[in-house]
C-alpha cells in the first residue's frame, strides 16, 4: 500500500527560517542530496533571501513574541508509488500545491519547491499562517490532534485517484516531523521493525490464524521496509557525499590554513588591518590583470594589423609580377615552406620585394633538381 505523507515543522525564529532555507536551497552541506542532481530542483522563489524577505512582509508587525511566524510543508509520497517518474507524479505536486492555495491562500505563500536530487521527490513550502481576520495564527491550521487528523485526510482525499491513502486514520501512531523525517534519514542504522499480530478468534483453527497473522504482520511491516529501503539508499549516497565533502574541505584548507596561521595571536585590530591590506592587493592584482589583458588584446589586434599590412603590400607586389617571375617564385617559396622555418618565408618575400631584379637570376623550375637547395 502506497501512503499520502504530509508532515509540518513550525518556526518560531527567523534563525529557524533561514536555516530550514539553507537546507531547502543547498547552501549548506545535505547529507541526503544528490549535488549532481541539484539543478534538477525547481524553485518558485529564486533565492533564499528573497523567501525570508517575502515571510517578513507578510508578518504583521504586532505579535507575541513566541509566535509561529512560518510553517514548513513537506509533501510526497511512498518511496515505491508507480507514479514517480509518471504523469503522476506531476499531477501529485500540482495537487498539492492547489492545496495549499485553498487551505492558506496564495498570497500566504511565501514559496515552494520541488526536490528531486534526494531518493523520493518531495514539495516544500513556506507559509506564514494568516488565518481570516488577518491574524497571525498556527493555532488556527495547527491547533490540535483533531484539525492534524482532518488535514491528513483532506490532502489524502485530494490525491486518493492517484493510487495513494492515507495512514490509519485514528492509530495510535506518533506524527513524525520534518526534523524527525531527515533525522531517520541521517541515522538510517537505527531503524527497526516491529509487528503486532492479531488476537485468535474463538474456535479459530490454527491454518485461519496463521494465515490471518501473516496478512497482518505483511501489512504493518511492509511500509516499514520499504521506508526503511529507502533510507538506507540515502545513507549510503551520504557516505559518498561525505567523501566528497571531506575532500573539498581539504583543498579548502589549503588555501584558508595561510591565513589563519598569519593572524595567529593577533589581535581583531591587527586582524582587521591585515584584512584591509589583503582587499588593497586583491584590487590591485584585479587592476593588474584588466590591464594586463586590454595590453595582450592591443598586442594582438596590433599584431593582426602589421600582418594584414603586410599580406597586403606582397599581393600588391605579386600582381605586379608577370607570369614567368610569378612561377619562379612560387618555386622559391614552396621550397622554403618546406624547410618548415616560417620566419624564413618571410624573409625570402622580404628580400624579393626588396630587390626585385634577384627574380631575374632565380633558375628555370622546369630544369632544377627538386630536392636541390637554393639560396638568393
Amino acid at each position: 500500500m502506497n501512503y499520502a505523507i504530509l508532515r509540518t515543522a513550525k518556526l518560531k525564529t527567523m534563525g529557524n527560517i533561514g536555516g530550514s532555507l539553507a537546507h531547502n536551497y543547498r547552501t549548506i552541506d545535505t547529507p541526503n542530496a544528490d549535488p549532481n542532481r541539484s539543478s534538477e530542483n525547481e524553485h518558485t522563489v529564486a533565492t533564499p533571501e528573497a523567501v525570508k524577505q517575502a515571510i517578513q512582509d507578510l508578518l504583521p508587525e504586532k505579535r507575541r513574541s513566541d509566535a509561529v511566524l512560518c510553517i514548513e510543508y513537506l509533501i510526497t509520497a511512498s518511496p515505491d508509488w508507480e507514479g514517480w517518474g509518471t504523469d503522476k507524479e506531476y499531477d501529485f505536486f500540482e495537487r498539492a500545491g492547489q492545496w495549499l492555495y485553498d487551505k492558506h491562500g496564495k498570497k500566504n505563500i511565501a514559496g515552494m519547491s520541488l526536490h528531486r536530487d534526494e531518493t523520493t521527490p518531495h514539495l516544500v513550502a513556506y507559509v506564514v499562517p494568516i488565518d481570516q481576520r488577518g491574524k497571525l495564527n498556527c493555532k488556527e491550521f495547527l491547533g490540535g490532534r483533531t484539525k492534524l487528523n482532518k488535514m491528513q485526510t483532506d490532502f489524502a482525499n485530494t490525491v486518493a485517484d492517484l493510487g495513494l491513502t492515507r495512514g490509519k486514520e485514528g492509530s495510535k501512531a506518533k506524527h513524525t516531523s520534518i526534523k524527525e523525517y531527515y533525522h531517520d534519514i541521517n541515522n538510517a542504522r537505527n531503524f527497526s521493525i516491529k509487528a503486532e499480530p492479531p488476537k485468535p478468534e474463538l474456535l479459530e483453527s490454527k491454518a485461519s490464524y496463521g494465515e490471518k497473522v501473516t496478512s497482518a504482520v505483511i501489512n504493518q511491516v511492509e511500509p516499514t521496509v520499504k521506508a526503511a529501503q529507502s533510507i538506507l539508499n540515502d545513507y549510503e549516497r551520504a557516505k559518498l557525499d561525505k567523501k566528497i565533502a571531506e575532500s573539498s574541505y581539504e583543498d579548502l584548507k589549503k588555501h584558508v590554513e595561510p591565513y589563519l596561521v598569519a593572524t595567529k595571536g593577533l589581535t581583531e585590530d591587527e586582524i582587521k588591518r591585515i584584512n584591509e591590506l589583503i582587499q588593497l592587493e586583491s584590487r590591485k592584482i584585479a587592476v593588474e590583470r584588466e590591464e594586463s589583458k586590454k595590453a595582450m588584446e592591443l598586442s594582438e589586434a596590433s599584431q593582426r594589423s602589421v600582418t594584414t599590412e603586410y599580406r597586403d603590400k606582397w599581393n600588391s607586389f605579386y600582381k605586379t609580377l608577370p607570369r614567368s617571375k610569378r612561377v619562379k617564385v612560387d618555386w622559391v617559396l614552396k621550397v622554403t615552406r618546406n624547410s618548415k622555418d616560417h620566419e624564413a618565408v618571410r624573409v625570402v618575400k622580404n628580400k624579393l620585394m626588396k630587390e626585385p631584379e634577384i627574380i631575374d637570376r632565380l633558375p628555370d623550375p622546369k630544369t632544377q633538381d627538386k630536392d636541390k637547395d637554393i639560396s638568393i
